[in-house]
């Protein structure tokens, strides 16, 4: 499930992704930082990096796709930073070609509205036979 990624943990702090890189989180963080909006993208694709890496370890998609409420601006920083991230990984590592692009998801801001609306197409078209 898509909303339990949010409370995966990361970073040397051990922090959450809905603690780092969220819309509260970042209002928090310019707060206490005014204007610093590129000191709380850094901290926000570090951690989704990291969740980036645990996750295609193991599922390998060819993309992972990130929503939410944050202001469009600050997406594109943060999918322009995780780029960066991933292509220094790659000319670093002979192995990280496997580590998938970060896009923006089509609808960023209704994610969870389309996944529900999508869930009874799902339970009908791939139904649990599980007794």
């Amino acid at each position: 499930m898509a909303g339990q990624i949010g409370d995966m943990r990361s970073g040397v702090d051990g922090a959450s992704l809905n603690e780092v890189a969220t819309l509260p989180s970042l209002k928090a963080y310019l707060a206490a930082h005014p204007g610093a909006t590129d000191g709380w993208v850094a901290i926000a694709a570090r951690h989704l990096h990291e969740a980036v890496l645990a996750i295609s370890g193991f599922i390998a998609p060819g993309a992972i796709l990130i929503g939410g409420a944050l202001p469009d601006d600050v997406f594109e920083a943060i999918i322009a930073r995780l780029s960066r991230e991933r292509d220094d990984k790659i000319r670093d590592l002979v192995i990280a070609p496997w580590i998938p692009s970060v896009r923006r998801a089509s609808f960023p801001w209704a994610g969870v509205a389309v996944g529900a609306a999508l869930r009874p197409f799902s339970e009908t078209l791939l139904p649990d036979d599980r007794p």
